[in-house]
């Protein structure tokens, strides 16, 4: 859906730049029908004339510039790929080696969601000059010995960091464990 989205707003866009441009900067009878519409309310009898004034002329182009500004801006954030994070292994040897941040999470979220008394875990993998951030949001069961079960989701996230995806952890870790209430 998201693909159908972007190609819909990659067509979209300039065609509705074309349009909105053109009425505003050529309009055609249409401002004849409103300068009408407000010489019947004006006291004087000059009428307003919408076609001939200059003000009102470089106030739609402005109007005109700013929106397809604002539309060229949109187009290029439609356009544009989002990269994927990556993170490099500094033990590779022979070569470059990159793991994508979500990996890195879901292998984590794997680990840590085998041990026992965890009912969930969302990981944030950063990465930082030392190496690896990680801020894991931990439930748990509510009769679990916070401190010890907390050194286990440490020991087990530096394990699967350190020695199954072979990076370096950064000294700034956080585990939040939040007891589940049934």
């Amino acid at each position: 859906m998201n693909i159908l989205n972007r190609i819909v707003m990659i067509i979209m866009i300039p065609i509705l730049v074309l349009v909105v441009t053109l009425v505003l900067a050529m309009p055609l009878n249409v401002w004849t029908e409103i300068s009408k519409f407000f010489a019947q309310w004006t006291p004087s009898q000059e009428a307003i004339d919408l076609n001939n004034s200059i003000l009102v002329r470089l106030a739609l182009l402005g109007v005109a510039a700013i929106f397809d500004l604002s539309m060229l801006l949109l187009f290029l954030y439609e356009i544009r790929r989002n990269p994927q994070r990556m993170i490099r292994v500094r033990r590779a040897a022979g070569g470059e080696v990159r793991l994508p941040v979500d990996t890195i999470a879901q292998r984590l979220a794997y680990h840590i969601d085998q041990i026992s008394d965890v009912i969930s875990v969302e990981p944030r993998v950063g990465e930082r000059r030392g190496g690896v951030t990680l801020h894991l949001l931990v439930s748990t069961a509510p009769d679990v010995d916070v401190p010890a079960k907390a050194d286990e989701i440490l020991a087990t996230a530096q394990l699967v960091v350190r020695e199954k995806l072979g990076l370096t952890l950064a000294s700034d870790h956080k585990v939040v464990v939040r007891l589940w209430v049934f």
